[in-house]
């Protein structure tokens, strides 16, 4: 699959849900099913899908191959690498953390939650 069909993928399931927590390969971005994010912009440049989420955080996932919606949980797996890159709310302290492959997976209230 295209980075650019994951995103068509992505971007009707944000429209159906309006927003979801966040897991990362690393574990959950902050709390489970307390913060939400509401996909604010979306892009497949390069074979990379590029989600902005809260206007203010960026995950890019390069040269992702499989998206799974399951309900309330859409999960995007198959990348080569990735990058978190988001500023903490109401400061300016930036943060970066990148993957070699693994899952990230958004979660709305109720979904079953892998791993």
């Amino acid at each position: 699959m295209s980075a650019q069909s994951i995103l068509e993928v992505v971007e009707q399931w944000f429209r159906e849900v309006g927003s979801a927590s966040l897991k990362l390969p690393s574990g959950w971005f902050g709390r489970p099913y307390d913060n939400l994010h509401q996909l604010t912009a979306a892009h497949a440049l390069a074979d990379r899908l590029i989600l902005v989420l809260d206007n203010q955080m960026v995950l890019t996932l390069a040269h992702p191959t499989n998206v799974a919606v399951d309900g309330g949980r859409l999960s995007v797996s198959g990348f080569t690498h990735a990058s978190w890159d988001w500023d903490e709310y109401g400061f300016p302290r930036p943060h970066l953390e990148t993957f070699q492959g693994g899952e990230i997976e958004f979660l709305t209230l109720g979904s079953e939650v892998s791993g």
